[in-house]
Parts: C-alpha cells; structure tokens; sequence
C-alpha cells in the first residue's frame, strides 16, 4: 500500500470516528466521451469526494438540501483501459449522502462494501470490484448512446468458481483522489483543479465551482482554510451568490409634537398672556446596519490483464 493511499485511510478512519456515521445502518423512510463495451471490468475505487450541502428535488418539488458525493473506478481489461496499459476513469453522478434504506447511495454502498468493513465510502479507497458498464441514451433529448456506470451491478472481485480474487493492478498515486467536507486539506483541494474550459466555454474546473456553491459554504472548514491564505479560489464567477436580504428600509426622522396651547383665563383689568409652545424636537435616529452582502464481459471465458504477467483463467459470470 502506497503512502498517499495510507494517508487516506487514516484521514477516512478518523472522520468516521469523529462523525459518527455508519453507512451500514439504514434509516427508514420513503467517463468521458469514449464508448466503452458493456459489460464487466476489472475496477479499483480511486476517488471519493464530497461536494457540500446541495439543493435537492424529486418529482419536480424542491427537497432539504443534502450532502452530495461521488465516487470514480480505475478500469482494467479488454476495451476498458488506454493503449499504454492505463485505466480508463470512469466516475457516478452526485449523489446525496443519505442512509435510507432505499437512497442509491446506501444501496450502492452495501454492494461495494462486499467485506462488511468498512463503515464509510470514503474507508473504501484502494478496494477492488467487478465495475459494470452499460449503454444508455446520453439525455432525454441527445439519443446519442454511451456509457455509464450501472449502480445495480457491482459484484465482489472473486472467481465465481474459486472464490480466488482476480489479479486486479494496482493504481498509480497520483490517480488517488480524496475531499472530506468536514476535514478539508490543501493538497487534497489543490487536485481537485483542472485548468481550461470545453470547446462551449464551460469550465472544466467543475468540481472546484461545485463545492464553492455548496449552501453551507459560509463558515465552512474549506471556507476557513481558503480565507487563512493557505490558497487562492477559482474564478469570483464561481463562487455561489449571496442570498436575498430582504431591504432594510430607514425609519423616518420623528419630528417633537407641539404641546397644545393651555386656555389660559384673562384675569380682570391684565392682558392675556399667549400660550406656552413647546419647542420642537427632532428625534434622533440611528441609521440602519449595512447588511453583509473485468475485462470484456464476463461471458468471455479468458481476460488477459495487460499489465499482469499472467492472467488467470475467468469462469463465465452468471447472468
């Protein structure tokens, strides 16, 4: 196990302890643009990260905002790796931290945590699986076709037969990648930055832009470790806007009332006096506050692992 890996999982073991959070407890209630072949690879979790509090919807109605993650696989084996031997990236959209029984993400962290060890996603980096891809159309409007992660499918790294695991490779460090929302460092905010914008002028630096719009950004961790000059924030673009204040209207001055002239008798024989006025009084005011703005599918009954010397025989998967 390399030293970053290491580093990690003392990080992940940590926050666990100090959170408190079991993803193996349920709580009732309600890659790119290369096609990849579908079925199963050969897949190393290498990133785990948290985006903060996001807003959240379902059938069109706004929800409590929620803690969001996403996780991202190396991919090995036929078709799923680059000409050099190196994996293929592929990586699950956000989704919202939750632990109810039937969340994708508690769903999906029961089928990844096959050992029954850890207790977090994020205790989970560096472990292997069987990753399987699918094709579906890209949008509801674009039926171009491509590949995605299918969430159901992940299956533990064993022959089916021996219950042997299968010679998975180990992933370069630098592939490793790691944010906690809770406890935020500035190497692990430094790679997450990706420089440049797509052909339609978009950032590319997406993830960085996500997070700094997290709902509770103001007083965060991150916010507090940027501000300390430990290193600079993207773009002010990106940073999340200010929530509407309602105006603070000033109070108008309040002028001193005139005291009512008092009926005064004129004693006999005296001239009348005229009557007391009360001088006027301006109320002094305070203005108001400024508001702070696997391989190729396993039917095949071989995979040969490039980077592995040999490569042992694969039993065809069940169905």
């Amino acid at each position: 196990m390399s030293a970053k890996l290491q580093q990690f999982l003392e990080q992940a073991n940590q926050d666990a302890a100090e959170s408190g959070i079991d993803m193996n407890e349920a709580q009732k209630g309600g890659g790119g643009a290369r096609l990849l072949p579908e079925g199963y690879a050969f897949g190393r979790l290498i990133e785990y990260i948290e985006f903060g509090n996001q807003p959240q919807e379902f059938g069109g109605k706004a929800k409590d905002p929620a803690l969001e993650f996403a996780v991202g696989f190396a991919l090995w084996g036929q078709g799923y790796q680059n000409d050099d031997g190196t994996p293929v990236i592929v990586r699950t959209y956000n989704t919202a931290l939750s632990r109810n029984e039937k969340s994708r993400a508690f769903k999906m962290f029961k089928a990844l945590n096959w050992k029954g060890t850890a207790k977090s996603y994020a205790q989970l980096m560096g472990e292997t699986f069987l990753v399987k891809i699918k094709h579906v159309q890209k949008s509801k409007t674009d039926t171009s076709i491509v590949s995605r992660i299918d969430l159901d499918g992940f299956l533990p790294p064993l022959d089916p037969v021996t219950r042997q695991p299968y010679p998975i490779p180990e992933a370069a460090d630098e592939l490793y990648r790691m944010f906690l929302w809770a406890r935020p460092t500035k190497e692990a905010w430094d790679a997450l930055y990706v420089e440049g914008k797509y052909d339609d002028g978009v950032s590319k630096n997406r993830v960085q832009e996500t997070i700094l719009a997290a709902l509770d950004f103001q007083g965060s961790p991150l916010q507090l470790l940027l501000s300390n000059g430990v290193t600079s924030l993207p773009a002010p673009a990106a940073l999340p806007a200010a929530p509407a204040v309602a105006p603070v209207v000033a109070p108008a001055a309040v002028a001193g009332t005139i005291a009512p002239a008092a009926p005064v008798a004129p004693a006999v024989g005296v001239p009348a006096m005229p009557a007391a006025v009360a001088p006027q009084v301006a109320t002094p005011f305070m203005a108001a506050p400024a508001v702070p703005t696997v391989p190729a599918p396993m039917v095949a009954p071989t995979t040969v692992v490039p980077s592995m010397t040999t490569s042992p025989s694969e039993p065809v998967l069940p169905v």
